[in-house]
């Protein structure tokens, strides 16, 4: 600028544009100076700073063809549901399925327990500087790790999966170990759910056996008992040979005669089958060898969602938007600049109205 002072206000007191565009290119230097300054700092810090990168995928209840593998594994457990139906469809049951991986997605515990057992957060965390026990590690982790129902267009029933890290490798790696680890925990419940359903059928089956095995050995006692009985009166009776046309409905039978009598006690002595007695126990015998039999091999094969879009790798930054803090930095330095040329010429027009 000259050494002569140029005064922006008219007499009227309102702003000359002319006068203050002249003070502008008198300054144009330190204009430069100041932008080039602010402009170069945003650049530095926009490099520097901390990227963030989301992984994301989408996920909707699970098909039939999901659930296939381990229902497959299970048909000796659902056929022993031949009547009611409603607890073994509560299980496969798609929405529930969904929800279950929903509430194990979003669980603080379950994250705290991938962040403990992942080595990639005490990488990440070397520019935190938190520690990698406290609350606050975990709590600063997990809050990136998120499952939200999609609102938009026809997204009813399908859930984002998001998860944050400092590069798209660290973000698509973190999600697609997440997500199995999540798929894992649900497999389990799943697998803890049937092997519940199985063993207290399997109390409530042996409960009976127990019942029915003792009323048919009550029954087999009286039958020995009447036979005695029969034995004795057919031996005083001196009737050794079967009887035709002789009623049976008496409390102590004799028509067989007493050769007959003595086989049919010496079968009743032996090691019998009580099912005689009591053909349900067969029934109930059958089922509990049905339900012990019942295994889960193959449980990786069972998905308990279905993916509309699995994860990966994130084509654009999240933070920081380098683009835009350069261009703050750069009207922010025009914005200094000129309030700092504004502000001198204030102090010397009022030291001049003074003089």
């Amino acid at each position: 600028m000259s050494n002569k002072t140029i005064g922006i206000n008219s007499s009227s007191g309102e702003v000359d544009l002319a006068k203050f565009l002249q003070i502008l290119w008198l300054s144009r230097v330190k204009i430069f100076l100041c932008v080039s300054f602010f402009t170069i700092i945003s650049i530095i810090y926009a490099v520097s700073a901390q990227q963030w990168w989301t992984s994301k995928s989408l996920i909707m209840k699970p098909g039939y063809q999901n659930t296939l593998s381990i229902r497959e594994q299970l048909t000796g457990f659902i056929s022993f549901f031949d009547k009611d139906k409603s607890e073994i469809n509560d299980i496969f049951d798609s929405n529930k399925l969904l929800n279950n991986y929903i509430v194990e997605f979003n669980s603080y515990d379950n994250k705290k327990a991938f962040i403990e057992k992942n080595s990639l957060f005490e990488k990440m965390n070397e520019k935190n500087k938190l520690d990698n026990n406290s609350i606050a590690f975990y709590d600063f982790w997990a809050e990136k790790v998120t499952a939200e129902k999609v609102k938009k267009g026809n997204g009813s029933g399908v859930y984002e999966l998001k998860f944050r890290a400092e590069s798209p490798k660290y973000s698509y790696e973190l999600l697609s170990e997440y997500s199995k680890f999540t798929e894992k925990k649900v497999q389990s419940d799943l697998v803890e759910k049937i092997n519940a359903i199985v063993q207290y059928n399997l109390k409530l089956l042996k409960s009976e056996y127990s019942t029915l095995k003792f009323i048919a050995k009550d029954k087999l006692a009286i039958e020995l008992a009447k036979t005695d009985l029969s034995i004795a009166i057919a031996s005083a009776a001196d009737v050794k040979k079967p009887i035709a046309n002789m009623s049976n409905d008496t409390l102590f039978p004799i028509d067989l005669g007493l050769d007959a009598l003595k086989e049919k006690k010496l079968i009743l002595t032996k090691n019998i089958d009580l099912s005689i007695f009591e053909p349900k126990i067969k029934i109930i015998q059958n089922k509990i060898d049905l339900l012990s039999k019942v295994t889960i091999k193959n449980i990786d094969s069972f998905q308990s969602v279905r993916y509309l879009k699995k994860p990966n790798y994130p084509t654009f930054r999240d933070k920081p938007n380098r683009v835009l803090i350069v261009f703050v930095g750069f009207v922010f330095g025009w914005m200094i600049a000129i309030a700092a040329i504004l502000f001198k010429l204030a102090i010397i027009e009022n030291k001049n109205n003074i003089a």
